[in-house]
């Protein structure tokens, strides 16, 4: 919980029933809730966009000379990576913590 969300709390709890403590504690932590489930859906696509990278990384040959445009790793499909990584909630267009 953020401190403002623990003042407000607190300050429920000082002069609310205890009724009202748990319904405003409930509110709270279930935004928290689908704040995390959304984080973990973000996750999971990042995470799907990283094995297919791996996988198309494996999947090309082993050459002796320097990579170049023939080698097809930095497609289109292969920046989808990227826009995943920006879609996680909680992270910056850098990739970074807000």
């Amino acid at each position: 919980m953020k401190v403002n969300d623990i003042a407000d709390l607190l300050a429920v709890w000082e002069a609310g029933a205890c009724v009202v403590v748990k319904t405003s504690l409930r509110t709270r932590i279930a935004a928290r809730l689908d704040d995390a489930e959304c984080r973990v859906a973000g996750l999971r696509t990042f995470t799907a966009s990283l094995q297919h990278a791996f996988d198309h990384l494996d999947a090309l040959p082993d050459r002796s000379t320097r990579c170049d445009p023939e080698c097809g790793f930095l497609t289109p499909a292969s920046t989808a990576g990227a826009q995943a990584l920006r879609s996680v909630p909680g992270r910056t267009a850098a990739g970074g913590p807000p």
